[in-house]
């Protein structure tokens, strides 16, 4: 009787520690979680304060635009939004968004903000965003466009790499006790060419 009760208390005691620390690693990978999506709020914030100045936009020249307060691409940045509009209702609803800064001492393109609404997720909104910004960019003849997303975010490094853009590095850092992959990604829209010339010094 002794024995068996020793038992069930070892393995009771067992299976307390074994939750206790799956807890504790749901808990530190949580906070990590939470203070990464802190962190990319308050960028957020900062960069959507003012769209028009970050994104290179200006007030639409067409008349019926600009009654509207539209506003339009005026370089190689720009800000997309998608819109779904209800079959029954008409009503509008705001499903994705997604910009492209330039970054003017690089010469190049940084896409940023890719977001769509979760209601609708998986209908090829983000694609669209993404397509619309490739195509932006080539007109504007940028050589390639970089990005910056984590480790978190396995679904959006797999859509980028589907565009195109490939894993040019990684850096892990700790926070809260757990390691998060920031990973730099680049899509080159324009290979450099190199000539050999042969100069007759003779």
């Amino acid at each position: 009787m002794l024995g068996i009760a020793m038992s069930f208390r070892s393995r009771y005691v067992g299976c307390s520690i074994s939750l206790t620390a799956g807890v504790a690693i749901l808990t530190r990978f949580g906070l990590a979680f939470r203070m990464v999506s802190s962190a990319i709020e308050e960028n957020l914030i900062k960069d959507l304060v003012d769209v028009p100045f970050n994104y290179g936009l200006a007030i639409a020249r067409e008349p019926d635009k600009q009654r509207d307060g539209n506003l339009t691409t005026s370089g190689p940045g720009g800000f997309w939004v998608v819109e779904a509009t209800h079959s029954i209702t008409g009503k509008k609803e705001l499903v994705g968004c997604g910009g492209l800064a330039f970054i003017q001492d690089r010469k190049e393109g940084e896409l940023r903000r890719v977001a769509v609404s979760c209601r609708h997720s998986r209908r090829g909104v983000a694609s669209m965003i993404i397509q619309a910004t490739l195509a932006h960019a080539k007109t504007h003849n940028l050589p390639s466009i970089y990005l910056l997303t984590s480790s978190l975010q396995d679904a959006a490094v797999a859509l980028y790499k589907k565009h195109g853009w490939v894993v040019e590095k990684t850096s892990e850092e700790l926070v809260v006790g757990c390691r998060v992959c920031t990973i730099h990604m680049r899509v080159r829209l324009k290979e450099q060419l190199f000539f050999l010339v042969n100069i007759d010094t003779g």
